[in-house]
Parts: C-alpha cells; sequence; structure tokens
C-alpha cells in the first residue's frame, strides 16, 4: 500500500491534569515502534518506556487507517508536554530469492519501511541546524559560532536587555570618539570620581554662585569690610534673624517718631477707660438687683405650679372617690332586691359619672404591645407619668378593629416605664392585634359578694364571675348567644 502523508509527529499535546490518551496518524508495524517523549516545566526531556511508562493501541489496518493511541497510566502534569513520533529500525528484513515466489504485500511493506526511515530522518534533520546551499561555511565552524554564543549566552540576554543605552551611544558615536582621545583626562576624572559626584550634588548652589559672579565679584574688590563684618558675625546674625521687624520698623519709621506725643494721648484715654470701667461696674450691681427679682418671680411661678399639681391630685382622687360610690350603690342594690331596677339605674348612673369624672388625657393611652384577645391577665407597655391607679377599670380596644376589645382592671400600672398588667373580666371579638387605644370605663362587672350584674337589654360581652361570688341578673337583662361566662365554679347566678 502507498504512504500519502509525510506527517512522522503527533503532538507535542499539553497536560491538563485529566488526559491520559493521545493519538497519532501515521503508519507503523508494530507498538514497539512509537515513540513517546514527555517534557517537564523545565524543558527536560524524557523517552517514556513501553509497557512501564505507556501502552499503545494501533489501529486495525495500518494501509487504510494508519495511527492508534498512546495511553498513559496516569494523567499527564498539567503543563507538561507529550510528543509521539516512530522510531522504526533501520534494518532491512526482506529477503527475496532466486526464482522464489513471493507476494506484491511484501514489497509494499519493504518500501513503506523505507518511506517511513526517510521521514524519520526527514523530521529530525528539519530540527537540525544547517547552512545555506551556497554558503562557504562548514557545519564544523558553525557549530563552533553556535557554542561560542551558547558559551556567552549570558551577556548576550545582557546586552540584549540595554538594547536602548546601546542605540543611544551608537548616536553619539562622535563625542564618543572625543573622549577617546582624552583618555589621560577621563582616567583622571575616574580617579577622582568622588568628588565629581560630589559637586554635581550642588550643581544648584554651584549654578547660583555662577549666576551672581557680578555680586561676588564686588564683595571680593571690598573684602577688608567683609573682613570687619566676619568679626561682627554674631550681630549680623542677630540683625538678620530680625530683619522682618527691621522692615516693619523701617515702614512704620514715622509712627515710631510720632511714638512719644501718641503716649501722652495714651494715658489720658487710659483715665477715660477707668472712669467707664466704674461705671460698667455700677450697671452690673443694677444687673444683678434685676437677676435677683428675676429668681424671685421664678421661684413664686413654681410655688404656682406646685398647686395646680396638687389640684390635679385632688381631681384625681374625686375620681377615685366617685368610682368608690359607683361600687357602693352596687351593694346597696343587691341589699334591696326589690329595688333592684333601681339600684341598677343608680348604678349606671353612677358610673357614668365617674368615667366623665376621670377620662381625662391624664387617663387614656395606647400601646403597640402584641396582644391576643382573651380572658386572661394581660401585660403590655403604655406611655408613663399617667393617673392610672389598680383598681381602675380600662377598656382596651383594637385601634384599627375597635369591635375587638377587651374589658378588665388594672392589676399594676408603673407610671416610670410605663409597664401595665390589666385582668380581663369580659372580651369582643378574636385575633391578636398590635395597636391598642386604652380609656376609662365604668366598673358594670364588679363582682362581690351579692352583686347586680346590670345591663339595659342585653349583655353582649363575654365575663368572668371570681370563684365563690353570689352574682344576680337584674330583669330584664338577658345573655347574648355568643356571651361566654367563665368561672363559676364555686359561684351562682341568678336572676331577679
Amino acid at each position: 500500500m502507498t504512504i500519502s502523508s509525510e506527517t512522522r509527529k503527533a503532538g507535542p499535546y499539553t497536560g491538563n491534569g485529566l488526559t491520559t490518551s493521545f493519538t497519532f496518524a501515521f503508519k507503523v508495524f508494530a507498538a514497539s515502534d512509537v515513540l513517546v517523549v514527555r517534557t517537564d516545566l523545565s524543558a527536560l526531556e524524557t523517552v517514556l518506556i513501553l509497557s512501564t511508562d505507556y501502552t499503545v493501541t494501533l489501529n486495525s489496518n495500518q494501509d487504510s487507517n494508519p495511527g492508534g493511541t498512546v495511553v498513559l497510566p496516569l494523567a499527564l502534569t498539567t503543563g507538561y508536554l507529550v510528543t509521539l513520533s516512530s522510531q522504526v529500525g533501520a534494518l532491512q528484513a526482506t529477503d527475496l530469492t532466486n526464482q522464489g515466489g513471493f507476494y506484491p504485500s511484501v514489497l509494499n511493506t519493504a518500501l513503506d519501511k523505507l518511506t517511513i526511515l526517510v521521514q524519520q530522518l526527514k523530521e529530525q534533520v528539519g530540527r537540525a541546524v544547517k547552512v545555506d546551499i551556497s554558503s562557504g561555511i562548514s557545519p564544523t565552524v558553525m557549530a563552533g559560532y553556535i557554542v561560542a554564543l551558547y558559551n556567552n549566552l549570558a551577556n548576550i540576554i545582557t546586552v540584549s536587555g540595554n538594547s536602548t543605552n546601546i542605540n543611544t551611544v551608537a548616536g553619539n558615536n562622535a563625542n564618543v570618539s572625543t573622549v577617546a582621545t582624552n583618555n589621560a583626562n577621563v582616567t583622571a576624572v575616574g580617579a577622582n570620581i568622588a568628588a565629581v559626584v560630589a559637586v554635581n550634588s550642588n550643581a544648584t548652589n554651584i549654578n547660583a554662585v555662577n549666576a551672581n559672579a557680578a555680586n561676588i565679584n564686588t564683595v571680593a574688590t571690598n573684602n577688608t569690610n567683609v573682613t570687619n563684618v566676619g568679626g561682627s558675625i554674631s550681630s549680623v546674625n542677630t540683625v538678620a534673624s530680625n530683619i522682618s521687624s527691621i522692615n516693619t520698623n523701617t515702614t512704620n519709621i514715622a509712627v515710631i517718631q510720632g511714638a512719644s506725643a501718641n503716649a501722652a494721648s495714651a494715658s489720658t484715654s487710659a483715665s477715660a477707660a477707668a472712669t467707664s470701667a466704674s461705671s460698667a461696674s455700677n450697671s452690673a450691681t443694677q444687673a444683678a438687683s434685676s437677676a435677683s427679682a428675676a429668681l424671685a418671680s421664678k421661684n413664686s411661678a413654681d410655688t404656682d405650679a406646685a398647686t395646680a399639681t396638687a389640684q390635679a391630685t385632688i381631681a384625681t382622687a374625686q375620681a377615685n372617690n366617685a368610682t368608690v360610690s359607683a361600687n357602693a350603690a352596687a351593694g346597696s342594690a343587691s341589699s334591696a332586691s326589690s329595688y333592684g331596677a333601681l339600684a341598677a339605674a343608680a348604678q349606671v348612673a353612677a358610673a357614668a359619672s365617674a368615667v366623665s369624672a376621670v377620662n381625662a388625657p391624664g387617663t387614656s393611652g395606647t400601646s403597640t404591645t402584641s396582644l391576643t384577645i382573651g380572658l386572661t391577665t394581660q401585660s403590655f407597655n403604655t406611655q408613663t407619668a399617667k393617673n392610672w391607679v389598680v383598681g381602675q377599670f380600662v377598656t382596651l380596644a383594637s385601634t384599627a378593629s375597635p369591635a375587638n376589645w377587651m374589658y378588665g382592671y388594672i392589676n399594676t400600672y408603673n407610671s416610670t416605664t410605663g409597664a401595665m398588667s390589666v385582668v380581663v373580666l369580659s372580651i369582643s371579638g378574636s385575633g391578636t392585634f398590635a395597636s391598642w387605644s386604652i380609656g376609662l370605663s365604668a366598673p358594670v362587672a364588679q363582682f362581690s359578694s351579692g352583686n347586680v350584674i346590670s345591663h339595659a337589654n342585653l349583655i353582649a360581652q363575654s365575663f368572668s364571675i371570681p370563684d365563690g361570688i353570689n352574682a344576680t341578673w337584674v330583669d330584664p337583662t338577658t345573655v347574648g348567644p355568643n356571651v361566654t361566662v367563665t368561672g363559676l365554679g364555686n359561684s351562682t347566678l341568678r336572676g331577679i
């Protein structure tokens, strides 16, 4: 068969730490004909060994589908290279005898092997250093040049890195030649290079001196005076350090000359200032008297405020007394059943009076504590410094849905922190709310032995009767269908 491709190398393939299989597409006769070379990160090449470092799987028909696959036992390290070629031996094993028979495939195989050997040589020579066909330099001389260049590789790299400076020197060839003709002077300067560097570091001062050469020459012609000044250099330095003041005095020389006259005027002004100070002292004394009078007015205002506070306290006490009167009216109603209806009416009226007496800004408020409607003790936070007292009856109504409310009496209240707890006796609605309006309510559900529960027509809210209480309905009171009555463990409930 023919060999239709001149390619005798596959790769180099770059490792990624994952791949183990690498393919090639050139014809070989056996797995041992495959050459595998691995290159590490330092460009060091290693020829791998068949069956130890790799295996080869050849395509079944090397004529119609030449090549195969090289498989490494471990993935090729990232950055490493692997290159595939052939290493067919340069031997001729085909022996054709006189008058002997042979198949055409024997000749094809022998010719294919010769072609492969040529391709291997071509691949290797293609990587070799060669001279031009018309060159007069022999390969040996060329090799010598290459070795010499390699031995000076570090210097060549250094020169290459300074190519800019080299080009600069080349552009100043005339100056370089001039320096070369003055080599002796250059050598002398080199021997004093430290002094040259020192002069260069003071170039600014040197230029300044040069720019003032005329003044320096003038000073030189007055050498005697300069010497005299040098003898008094300490005084000169003192004057120099005060030059700003001297310049100021020069500018204000007319003022300085008139200073004596101004001193007399200053003395007169000082006397006038003393007189003004005395007047100011008298004014200060009068201001102090006015301040004392203002303080007395302030103390009087404080007394009036205390009186107003006391009056507010009395008003609160009166409101509480009204509540007590309402409770007393309820007690009277229980002792006279024949006058039950009248007593109930009196209770309602007394409670209404109590509410109107105490339902002021000092006894109303709000809360943002989240509470669930229920017959229990509710604890929450409200405003501080209110006039609430323990035992007052209040209603907590949802701000967003007033039909949902709880009614009971104040169990605790801290006017400093605003913390309050209410024992709930009756409720309306259900749910959990976080915005409440708080106001005093008439004590319509107070319980003690013999108390009367009264309502115009219908008791519509749920309520709780404490244990051991004898409660009485006042006709025509009826209980609504959704009303819950709790706490009747040892209590009685009857109607009249």
